[in-house]
């Protein structure tokens, strides 16, 4: 029996003995032998004997995940049984070739269990879409021969066994990773490993970056004992599926702790009643249930799969290249899944679909995992409407499954978010190296010649069931897909800075208030319900800047004091007094929604639009370039504006920090809030410095400017 998961496999395993016990009355260790697990977390001789013991004939069962596609031949296997069909067609054959190995077995066959929406939507396709499924060719396996993870892993053990072999290349990789420190001996110095470098070198491990050893698992009997259950969850998966609010599914119970090396579980009615933040959730749970005109019953949702629990991470990438991963939790969110469908068109088809709710748990996450790979973080356009970039972003991931390439679905993850600002990352799981190795070009004609069939529709909901169902319920065709996936690939082959090398040299005046121009930024941040506004203006000389509170009552938004928009409304009056234009960056938005708290404000920004007295630099440098996209921090860095005190990578940790860590700990939103204000001031800097070369550009590429 093939599962997705250590987790699900051990579960399994431990319901069929319990039904068997119920039913047989046969000894435990009688059912330990019948029924066994096999997966990396479990002793290599104690897999070898349940091998044997397999060809024997006296195992009966084995629940697995991935350790028995490695070409073991046990031989005896008449039926295999997929427990939530791979995505990958390569894996589903070498499941599918464990069976039937011997010409004396009477039969062999196969038993699928959906258990995802991608899955149940292909077994609903019948025996036609399984053949189209596995007439699919074979995900390709890359190898890189210069993949940076194979070098590091070299270049750690020449430190360990032979540090002076180290290549130029090697020692280079190793400082910039900070995984060595010199150390100075009587005949010179030589290089260690620096307490990193020997953390990193102890968690390389075959199947997870981490300690060879499961979490522990207990779980809160009647009378309050923590009963231990278990040793099998890995490091990412603590990361990833067990923060408090989690439901685990192998013992009905759900998370209510983590403790060191523990995780605290209790059956869900009892941890409802016991836990504040989970009864918060459920108050929510029972009016959307209401809403829908839907009888709550919590256990009948999680039982049928219509409540579910999904840890949001932070995900931290490499900017450009190989790097360190990092994943930590976020927050824990419930999924509400309606039990009554609803019908929907989709071009010239129906879809059924079912509407689904979020609550956000008030729970307190913990847990890191870390690890090595190939990554990219991209900053997008500050209108860039992010929900395209996930479309293009699905559809590029399927094309790349499609094309020649042939790129398995799990190799490649991608995250768009929107706070503190629009980014786009994207990563390689297993750190292959292929991002390095794409021809991004060639992709670009696959969009073009891409001709999508019924399959595809199916790979989607394995890619993304989010984009999926966003995709149906706006009705959105393949032709608009791919624009989106064309915009994702401007991204990532970095068609601004292409642009950028043909703009010559450029003079511009010193900013000065002689100038008469007054930029402005409007940088918005969402804080435990809290939206604070900090505005920065810049005359060319000297900088003002406000924070705004806004709160929501009712349909009307608020400031907490007045004073606020009296400044706000001051500068920007002062500034049209004395004759100056006023500049902004892509924040025509932002500007009106402060508008909407304030008539006085409203009827000003609406007199200087009219007098074209405020101008959007985003729009004169979208003009001159030619282009859709234009992100602030990428334009500075190819013109050499400035070097910023906070960069990009810098404001999202800390916003993580404010929103996920203890937040009774002020000083963390204090830090973040100090940063975003330095952060601002460099954006009004450089929509102020920005507008002087593309005007002055602008003013060159008219017919009789010289």
């Amino acid at each position: 029996v093939f599962t997705p998961s250590i987790r699900s496999a051990e579960t399994l395993a431990k319901k069929l003995r319990t039904k068997l016990k119920e039913e047989t009355n046969l000894p435990d260790e009688v059912l330990d032998t019948i029924i066994a697990t096999h997966h990396h977390l479990i002793d290599a001789d104690k897999r070898r004997m349940v091998e044997e013991l397999a060809r024997q004939g006296k195992v009966k069962v084995i629940f697995t995940v991935r350790t028995l596609l490695q070409g073991i031949d046990i031989g005896t296997i008449a039926r295999i049984v997929h427990y939530g069909l791979p995505e990958d067609v390569r894996e589903f054959k070498q499941r599918e070739g464990r069976k039937g190995r011997r010409k004396e077995l009477p039969f062999s066959e196969t038993i699928i269990v959906p258990i995802r929406p991608w899955d149940r939507r292909l077994v609903e396709l019948g025996m036609e879409g399984l053949r189209e499924y596995v007439s699919m060719p074979l995900e390709n396996v890359f190898i890189n021969p210069n993949n940076k993870y194979v070098l590091m892993f070299k270049a750690l053990f020449k430190v360990k066994k032979c540090p002076n072999n180290l290549t130029e290349e090697e020692r280079k990789l190793l400082e910039e990773l900070k995984l060595v420190k010199p150390v100075r001996g009587l005949f010179g110095t030589s290089l260690s490993l620096s307490e990193r470098g020997k953390k990193v070198w102890r968690n390389l491990n075959f199947y997870e970056f981490g300690p060879p050893y499961g979490i522990n698992r207990f779980l809160i009997d009647d009378q309050g004992n923590e009963v231990f259950i278990g040793s099998n969850v890995s490091w990412r998966d603590l990361v990833e599926k067990y923060q408090p609010g989690c439901f685990d599914y192998s013992d009905d119970a759900i998370v209510v702790e983590i403790k060191i090396n523990s995780i605290i579980e209790q059956d869900i009615p009892s941890a409802i009643n016991n836990m504040k933040f989970l009864k918060e959730a459920y108050e929510q749970y029972y009016a959307i249930k209401k809403q829908w005109g839907e009888e709550p019953n919590i256990l009948k949702d999680f039982i049928s799969g219509k409540l579910t629990s999904i840890v949001q991470c932070y995900i931290k990438v490499p900017h450009n290249g190989f790097g360190e991963f990092v994943e930590e939790s976020e927050h824990v969110i419930w999924e509400i899944e309606s039990r009554r469908p609803k019908v929907v068109k989709f071009g010239n088809e129906y879809r059924v679909m079912y509407e689904s709710k979020y609550i956000l748990l008030n729970s307190q996450v913990k847990g890191t995992y870390r690890d090595f790979t190939y990554g990219y973080m991209y900053e997008l356009d500050p209108t860039e409407n992010v929900d395209d970039i996930r479309v293009g972003l699905a559809l590029l991931k399927l094309i790349l499954r499609l094309s020649d390439y042939k790129i398995s679905l799990n190799e490649l993850s991608y995250v768009v978010e929107e706070k503190p600002r629009k980014i786009m990352l994207l990563w390689e799981n297993e750190c292959s190296g292929i991002i390095e190795s794409i021809d991004w070009d060639m992709v670009r004609k696959s969009i073009d010649d891409f001709k999508p069939s019924r399959i595809c529709e199916l790979l989607l909901w394995a890619i993304d069931e989010n984009v999926v169902a966003k995709v149906i319920e706006n009705n959105i065709s393949w032709g608009e897909m791919k624009k989106c996936a064309h915009k994702v690939l401007d991204y990532i082959q970095g068609v601004l800075r292409l642009k950028l090398r043909d703009l010559g040299e450029v003079r511009i005046p010193k900013p000065s208030r002689e100038l008469k121009l007054l930029s402005l930024d409007i940088f918005p941040i969402s804080i435990n319900n809290v939206t604070y506004y900090i505005v920065t203006a810049f005359d060319g000389e000297e900088y003002d800047q406000l924070v705004l509170d806004i709160h929501e009552k009712g349909k009307q938004l608020t400031f907490d004091t007045i004073e606020g928009i009296d400044k706000l409304l001051n500068i920007i009056r002062k500034a049209i007094d004395e004759g100056f234009k006023v500049l902004i960056y892509g924040q025509k938005s932002q500007l009106q929604e402060i508008a909407r708290t304030s008539k006085t404000l409203q009827i000003l920004l609406k007199s200087l639009e009219e007098t074209n007295t405020i101008i959007d630099v985003h729009d004169v440098v979208k003009k001159v370039l030619g282009l859709d996209i234009a992100p602030i921090e990428e334009l500075e860095k190819h013109l050499n504006i400035q070097v910023r005190k906070i960069s990009l990578s810098q404001l999202r940790s800390s916003y993580h920090n404010a929103i996920a860590k203890d937040t009774t700990k002020q000083f963390l939103i204090k830090q973040f809030l100090d940063e975003a204000k330095e952060y601002s001031r460099s954006n009004v800097y450089s929509t102020y410095i920005m507008y002087l070369i593309f005007s002055y550009l602008n003013r060159r590429s008219l017919p009789n400017s010289r």
